[in-house]
């Protein structure tokens, strides 16, 4: 069976980090929202999690399964490079996601969402006063990581977590693989990213007060 698990893009650091906050939060009111899931090995993981602590809370999973939308120049380091390319993580479908959360026995835990997030969310959420107690995103682009923040810290339960991947590793912010994350996440903060704090390699977190 474990080698049929689904490729996880967290390095072991940040799966222990994501874990502890699934645990953290459990006691909290909401849900958990996960922003970017690729294959479904981190939503694995997540959704086992709940299944130990026998728990309530249900994971929406929104991915597009079609790799990344158009990019944008904030995604662009100061060379030009971009590493958001449409050819990256388009190897994937919701519906091999929802099969490997079957037949692991933790479908229960999770929904899979297919779209673009700017689409699908609100749709999806429409109408309902879900809160969320720990969201991870991990869309790697600007505009991506521009929307749920605004979407979601509102609806995040006193407590919860914000998890933001790909902010870039201390000490070389400025050399961050995706700026674009980073400059989002700046912009959001509008300077007061003293609320940030480092959770596991390219992983920060906030707390919602």
């Amino acid at each position: 069976m474990e080698t049929l698990r689904p490729h996880c893009c967290w390095q072991p650091e940040k799966v222990d980090f994501v874990l502890d906050c699934v645990r953290r939060t459990e006691g909290l009111d909401g849900d958990i929202v996960e922003l970017g899931c690729y294959q479904g090995g981190g939503t694995l993981l997540m959704a086992e999690a709940l299944r130990g602590m026998d728990s309530s809370r249900t994971i929406w999973s929104f991915d597009s399964f079609e790799g990344f939308p158009e990019v944008l120049n904030e995604d662009r380091t100061e060379n030009g490079e971009c590493h958001a390319t449409e050819e990256r993580f388009r190897d994937t479908s919701a519906r091999a996601v929802r099969e490997t959360m079957r037949f692991f026995g933790v479908d229960g835990y999770v929904r899979i969402v297919e779209g673009d997030f700017v689409d699908t969310v609100p749709e999806t959420l429409a109408g309902t006063d879900r809160t969320f107690s720990l969201v991870i995103i991990d869309c790697d682009v600007y505009a991506g990581a521009k929307f749920c923040l605004a979407y979601f810290v509102p609806k995040v339960t006193p407590g919860g977590i914000i998890v933001v991947d790909d902010y870039g590793t201390p000490g070389e912010l400025d050399s961050s693989t995706y700026p674009g994350v980073r400059k989002a996440v700046d912009e959001y903060l509008d300077g007061d990213t003293g609320r940030l704090v480092h959770g596991a390699r390219s992983m920060w977190y906030m707390t919602k007060e």
